[in-house]
């Protein structure tokens, strides 16, 4: 068999061409307004290309009679050989398979086959199991592409696209390697050196009038590459895919281990501009008026903001390794808690009305009315707030056990009731879509539930102390359910340590069925002892901080890492991570 036979072979699990496309569609719609990888137009018109040359490989095939396939004579049409003998272009070969993995990753297996997707798949074990093949088919064209020697921006994208799996996985120390290499890839390019739009387009329509300068002796050398110098709409796309990788690389190191790879000494590249896919690509024609005009493109604002929040993210990692260094424990002072606090909220004080979320409406209303006709922007308003809550809960459970026992931190302790009770309002609505059931997002909500029965512990074991008089939860009370309901979905029949998530759901639990008792019949004819879970005895704080370890390890300062903590313990279906990963 040629090597045609072998490869046309590998393309098997790709989709034909008219089913990625409809595949694609729903990726713009749904998946692509909150990770901004591509250009849609510009990955169309790729897409097109590469199905126009993989149509050129297809093989007419006939059986001998032993039944094996076999090349028939003259079957193998060669249109287009040079597309495949460049190594690079295998790079969007992975991006086609990195597409296809995440949007059928994305929905259960009912959800594919209504849309005729996986019609040859009949229960969820065949679907894990196609989609690992296809993952499989992603990550070896990569490699083929020969990306360490010659990464293009299909390599980055395909890099970002894969990051799906590795934390469906729970698989951390590959999602970090990836991502580093990820970074250092594009750094290679020259990605992080692009400056701004206008200053490249003054630059390019400079060119013509100015006489060429000899090239600098570093800009001939490898790490010294400048991408694209006179392609203004690629550069443009280029900033798009590395603001994504930098914000990607400042959140999450608040959820792993405080480590990030890009530098504000290194990060030289600007936001992309408030421009239309389609008015980037044709950039270079573009008036300066149309280019420098702030607030037109809905995806890159919500870039941009979710780029300021990620540096208070990033600010944030950099305090707690200061105090790692000097303390041996990630303890930032409270002033820098507070400073974060309040930049994260100016930055929420500034957002556009098509980004703003009104949290009492939200919670007035059933999920399904918030269907606008507008799917992206309503997923890009709700997913700009998850980011936002999440790092104010990661910024304030530093603080927690100490606002719960000394009046100076209280602001802490409503921070986080706060950012808690609106994360799980949010919840409600991002299940109706499909970047809503990432695994990212169901650890956030257990940390959400955690820090509450965290309080709740507190306000019942301590309820008449001064620190705790303060604190009002009977405004939450469908909150707390919910999670409570999250938190026994996610249980395990084994917990970890001495109290685990069977002590967590029991007091939130016991707390929402006298607070419900109290406003059915009054205060004054509830007795709360009379409504105790009898099978839980209820320790005293001291003893549930210690305890806890999903929810607050031994060493002060450590709730910063409960979400790692969280996701390393249990899985989001009940099944052992370390057992699925």
């Amino acid at each position: 068999m040629t090597w045609k036979v072998l490869f046309v072979e590998t393309l098997r699990l790709l989709p034909s061409k008219e089913e990625f496309f409809v595949l694609f569609d729903y990726y713009l719609q749904h998946i692509e307004p909150v990770l901004n990888y591509v250009n849609s137009i510009l990955m169309r018109e790729e897409i097109e290309m590469l199905y126009k040359n993989v149509d050129s490989l297809r093989v007419k095939e006939c059986s001998d009679r032993s039944g094996k396939s076999v090349e028939t004579e003259g079957s193998v049409i060669d249109s287009y050989p040079s597309f495949w003998t460049e190594d690079k272009n295998l790079g969007l070969l992975s991006v086609a398979y990195a597409i296809t993995y995440f949007v059928y990753d994305s929905m259960q297996l009912g959800e594919l086959q209504n849309r005729e997707w996986m019609r040859d798949c009949k229960d969820s074990e065949d679907k894990i199991g196609l989609m690992e093949q296809i993952y499989a088919e992603s990550e070896y064209q990569l490699r083929e592409s020969e990306y360490r020697r010659n990464p293009t921006l299909w390599t980055i994208q395909a890099i970002l696209l894969q990051q799906r799996r590795h934390f469906r996985m729970k698989d951390f120390v590959t999602a970090t390697l990836w991502h580093s290499t990820a970074v250092r890839l594009a750094q290679s390019m020259g990605l992080n050196r692009l400056g701004d739009t206008k200053a490249d387009l003054e630059y390019l329509r400079g060119m013509a009038e100015t006489p060429s300068k000899p090239e600098v002796f570093l800009n001939g050398l490898g790490r010294y590459q400048v991408y694209k110098h006179n392609d203004a709409a690629r550069r443009e796309v280029a900033r798009k895919v590395w603001t994504a990788l930098v914000t990607h690389d400042w959140l999450t190191a608040t959820q792993l281990d405080l480590t990030y790879c890009v530098s504000e000494a290194m990060h030289n590249t600007s936001v992309p501009a408030m421009l239309s896919d389609r008015e980037v690509l044709s950039l270079a024609a573009l008036p300066l008026e149309i280019v420098e005009a702030p607030l037109r493109s809905a995806g890159n604002q919500y870039l941009e903001f979710k780029m300021q929040m990620a540096r208070n993210a990033r600010r944030l990692c950099e305090t707690c390794c200061e105090s790692i260094a000097r303390m041996g424990v990630p303890l930032p002072s409270y002033e820098i808690v507070q400073k974060i606090d309040h930049n994260l909220r100016a930055i929420s004080s500034q957002l556009p009305e098509h980004l703003v979320l009104d949290y009492a409406q939200l919670r007035a209303k059933a999920p399904e009315s918030l269907q606008d006709g507008n799917t992206s922007a309503l997923i890009q308003r709700l997913m700009l707030h998850e980011t936002l809550e999440h790092q104010l809960l990661s910024l304030h459970t530093i603080y927690l056990k100490s606002g719960l026992e000394d009046m100076q931190y209280q602001r802490s302790v409503v921070g986080c009731i706060e950012a808690a009770s609106n994360l799980l309002t949010i919840w409600g609505p991002l299940q109706l879509h499909p970047i809503g059931k990432s695994p990212q997002l169901k650890w956030h909500l257990l940390v959400a539930g955690g820090a509450l029965a965290y309080v709740v512990g507190a306000k019942i074991a301590h309820g008449e102390t001064d620190s705790m008089r303060g604190i009002e939860l009977e405004s939450i009370q469908n909150l707390l359910e919910v999670a409570t309901d999250f938190l026994e979905k996610v249980r395990l029949e084994n917990n970890v340590g001495p109290y685990g998530l069977d002590y967590s759901v029991s007091t939130l639990r016991q707390y929402c069925r006298v607070d419900k008792a109290k406003s059915l019949h009054g205060d004054s004819h509830v007795d709360s002892s009379n409504h105790q879970v009898d099978q839980v005895t209820l320790p005293d704080l001291d003893a549930y901080l210690q305890g806890v370890q999903w929810l607050n390890p031994n060493e002060p300062g450590n709730h910063f890492f409960l979400a790692a903590e969280i996701s390393d313990i249990y899985s989001v279906d009940g099944s052992h991570s370390r057992d699925t990963a």
